[in-house]
């Protein structure tokens, strides 16, 4: 299958079955650019999880175990410290998610068929995320 021919028939109705980026891939040699690619998917998302690990393990997370174990006294008391976007848990908890937000980006420079709102062949850089508050 040619390459253009390929392309065309991925983006316009036909009575053709579609072809999805399995059969794009392939047929264009790209298969082994994009197998990398997932390599760095898979550094990416370990770089979430590694922020999140190192918030649990840090002495912000013992300190609001600590805190919130004293809590004692009313059910409003204990309401507001677990539900109230001021209270120690909902604190933490913005803490924890954006210690998990934060990796750098993906800088793959070799060049694989994706779809955006058509057939691109290229690499692919960016998606990066950053937090504006350390666990």
């Amino acid at each position: 299958m040619h390459r253009r021919n390929t392309h065309w028939s991925s983006t316009k109705r036909s009575t053709r079955p579609p072809i999805n980026y399995w059969d794009v891939n392939t047929q264009c040699g790209t298969l082994a650019a994009f197998k990398g690619f997932r390599s760095e998917i898979i550094r990416h998302e370990k770089e979430h999880a590694a922020g999140h690990q190192q918030c649990l393990d840090s002495s912000t997370t013992t300190k609001i175990f600590k805190d919130l174990e004293k809590v004692t006294g009313t059910q409003s008391e204990v309401i507001y410290e677990t539900s109230n976007p001021n209270g120690l848990w909902l604190v933490y908890w913005v803490k924890l998610q954006n210690a998990g937000r934060w990796v750098s980006d993906i800088n793959y420079t070799t060049a694989f068929y994706r779809y955006v709102t058509q057939w691109v062949y290229s690499g692919f850089s960016g998606g990066g995320h950053s937090a504006s508050i350390p666990c």
